[in-house]
């Protein structure tokens, strides 16, 4: 029992000194490249947000980099994750240091008087915490215990055995295989070995502390099995953490926007219940953290399209913010480009909307300034500023894109020629993957939806599990919403209908999972605001009206108005509604907690349901005997149960239709000297075949025709010959 009680317990202590780390690092170093003590370049609610996504994506490269030196060893991480923290904290001091000796700018100071913040009406304020937790904004404390529990809610719906499907097949065996060489290293024989992996540099960190804590929890028996153990639970919690940071960034834009934290909480419970995150919640996919990057890219966009210019004096700071939130967001768009090929093509869509939004700031700041300013410049805004405006976006944000995220691919052009394997194969060539399984990818993407009728969309989005977004196309048709919701509304359609015509994989919609959640609750918020005022104007009860009017005038509940009807009315019904949503968080997480708590429990007895399990760890226990290589058929979704390496998918060298020389499943067995043929190329000695994919494996034919069966069961066999018989 105590073992049990310490698995949560350092998992959740790992976790949230990753968080601060990520913290500390990031904000440092965007308080250093601010190069100011202005604190008008981050609001309040937002800064943590952004500042944990920052320090997030230095920890990935600097993991990436040490994997290309050959360094990723315990020693090494350890060396450079304090170097990051040190770094961090320089960042910090510097910035504090000139907060008390340089004079506010007169930039600075036009900033301050235009009290810019979530809705326009309040001063920025550059914090690593909500600033709202002061004495006085005690009402709120339910909103930070709510996130609280979501946070715990990652760690709970980790506590389970791996084993979905894609996490053992190549995200877990990648960072297993780079951990185990010390460096990045090719493995020809996982379906994506080539794929942008950033996710994956997380996967392997979590890993690396799991097997470092292991023997402080208790040591598994070394008998030369696959154990199921912390070092999966922290891959599978460093995977999940990201839809924390996503509830977070939520909450944030909810202020911002809505000037009340609850209908961000509720996005923020929307996020996990949603059909493509609540089908691998908990499992080793890097689609959370595309999505992260993804929501954080669009938001550093919109901040700053909240931001119009209130004078001349600010020009030159305004120009400063604008190119401080272009690299800000590159920096996160290239982030999703390091983690899936589908951040490509969300970044090169976010590119262009950098370019529009560049386009109308300029404008609209030449237009928002007053009649003096307007007499006074003699330079009046033209096209051609506000074209040289928008190349100037594009250029700062497409420099920070190819800085964050080029790295792999660089990579795949030096070991392949192919810049984005294998997609690129028919520009580049082939490398590994033939054109058959490249064909055979393509009719497998193609095989998912329902169709590309736009007037089947709903549909679509029903058979993706994504239904509850209905609400943000409805909010399209609000007039009045501030141009930062105008450019998430640009971001979640645009992708939305690529997602439609391209592709209707549920989980490729992950770009968009945190917009798709966000104006959602926005829509249902405002339409219950207009309701509640139509209910107020028709006459209501006091009574109703104490608890209705509070509760969704967020203006009113958050700011502590005094000119609404009783400050202490409004803390009460915010913090009812604000005690509600935590409540509902507490079911949930205790709902999540005991169904995986019980995976955790048992999780031998979970395991034995995965196909191919047995087998697997039955080949473990004869890899001393016949070698730690082994050829399988149909179980590619549990190489990760194999402590070794393991040849066979349905792509790539040791495609299935080489293997068996059959190109429709399922096959007859081969002869089995062509079988030994595959297993002498590969140089293997034992074989594995699925009954789903092979016909008439009988163990008795098969021992008569010299194979040894190593064990034999409802989904397939086991098979083995001598080194002497390669």
């Amino acid at each position: 029992m105590k073992i049990m009680l310490a698995v949560p317990i350092a998992a959740t202590l790992i976790s949230i000194a990753f968080i601060l780390h990520c913290a500390v690092v990031g904000g440092g170093l965007m308080r250093a490249v601010a190069c100011t003590s202005d604190k008008a370049f981050m609001p309040g609610h937002s800064t943590a947000f952004f500042t944990i996504c920052v320090g997030m994506l230095l920890n990935m490269l600097t993991l990436a980099g040490l994997g290309m030196m050959g360094w990723l060893t315990p020693l090494a991480v350890a060396s450079f994750g304090g170097l990051l923290l040190a770094v961090g904290l320089m960042g910090h001091l510097a910035a504090a240091k000139r907060a008390t000796r340089t004079p506010t700018t007169s930039g600075a100071a036009t900033a301050e008087r235009m009290g810019e913040h979530m809705g326009g009406s309040r001063k920025p304020q550059l914090h690593y915490f909500p600033r709202n937790l002061l004495p006085g904004r005690r009402e709120l404390l339910p909103e930070y215990a709510a996130l609280g529990v979501i946070f715990l809610l990652c760690i709970a719906v980790s506590l389970h055995p791996p084993g979905h499907w894609d996490d053992t097949m190549y995200q877990l065996p990648i960072a297993r295989h780079y951990l185990g060489h010390g460096a990045i290293v090719l493995n020809e024989y996982l379906r994506f070995p080539l794929f942008p992996q950033h996710g994956n540099m997380l996967f392997s960190l979590g890993m690396m502390l799991g097997e470092g804590m292991q023997p402080w929890i208790g040591s598994p028996a070394d008998d030369g099995l696959w154990h199921f153990g912390l070092a999966e639970i922290l891959a599978q919690t460093f995977a999940t953490l990201p839809l924390f940071v996503i509830a977070l960034g939520l909450w944030s834009a909810s202020h911002r926007y809505l000037d009340s934290g609850i209908p961000g909480l509720l996005a923020g419970l929307l996020l996990f219940m949603i059909g493509p995150v609540k089908s691998t919640l908990g499992f080793a996919y890097v689609d959370n953290a595309l999505a992260l990057y993804c929501w954080a890219a669009a938001l550093a966009i919109a901040v700053v399209m909240d931001r119009p210019r209130s004078d001349q004096m600010a020009a030159m700071w305004q120009k400063r913010l604008c190119r401080f939130h272009w690299a800000l967001a590159g920096l996160l768009a290239g982030a999703a480009c390091g983690i899936k090929y589908f951040g490509v093509v969300y970044a090169a869509g976010l590119g262009v909307l950098v370019m529009t939004a560049a386009w109308l700031h300029t404008g609209r700041s030449s237009s928002e300034s007053g009649a003096w300013a307007r007499a006074s410049d003699p330079f009046r805004k033209s096209a051609a500023s506000r074209f040289a405006a928008s190349l100037h976006a594009a250029v700062v944000y497409g420099v920070a894109v190819v800085f964050a995220g080029s790295l792999w691919y660089v990579r795949n052009y030096v070991v392949s020629g192919d810049p984005a394997h294998p997609a690129g194969a028919s520009v580049f060539g082939y490398f590994l993957w033939d054109e058959v399984d490249l064909a055979g990818q393509h009719a497998e993407q193609a095989s998912y939806g329902v169709g590309r009728n736009p007037v089947r969309l709903p549909a679509a989005m029903l058979a993706a599990g994504v239904l509850p977004w209905l609400p943000a196309l409805a909010g399209l048709f609000l007039r009045r919403v501030s141009a930062g919701i105008r450019v998430l509304q640009a971001v979640f359609i645009g992708y939305l209908f690529f997602w439609f015509f391209v592709t209707q994989v549920p989980r490729y919609l992950a770009p968009i999972y945190g917009v798709g959640c966000f104006l959602s609750l926005h829509f249902l918020w405002e339409a219950a605001r207009w309701c509640t005022a139509r209910l107020r104007h028709s006459g209501i009860t006091a009574s109703a009206r104490r608890i209705l009017g509070p509760a969704m005038d967020g203006r009113a509940s958050t700011r502590g108005d005094s000119a609404s009807t009783g400050k202490g009315v409004n803390c009460t019904g915010s913090g009812l509604a604000a005690m509600l949503v935590l409540a509902a968080c507490v079911l949930y997480l205790a709902d999540r907690g005991l169904k995986h708590g019980r995976e955790f429990m048992n999780a031998e007895t979970v395991l034995a349901t995965r196909p191919g399990y047995s087998l697997y760890q039955q080949a473990n226990r004869n890899a001393d005997a016949f070698g730690h290589r082994l050829v399988q058929v149909g179980f590619e979704n549990g190489i990760y149960f194999f402590n070794g390496t393991v040849i066979g998918d349905w792509f790539g060298p040791g495609r299935y239709r080489g293997l068996l020389e059959c190109d429709a499943t399922p096959c007859p067995l081969p002869p089995s000297e062509r079988l030994r043929d595959a297993l002498r190329r590969h140089d293997a000695c034992m074989l594995m075949l699925n009954r789903e994919l092979v016909k008439h494996l009988d163990e008795d034919a098969l021992r008569a025709q010299g194979w040894q069966v190593l064990a034999s069961e409802a989904h397939g066999v086991l098979l083995a010959t001598d080194a002497a018989g390669k």
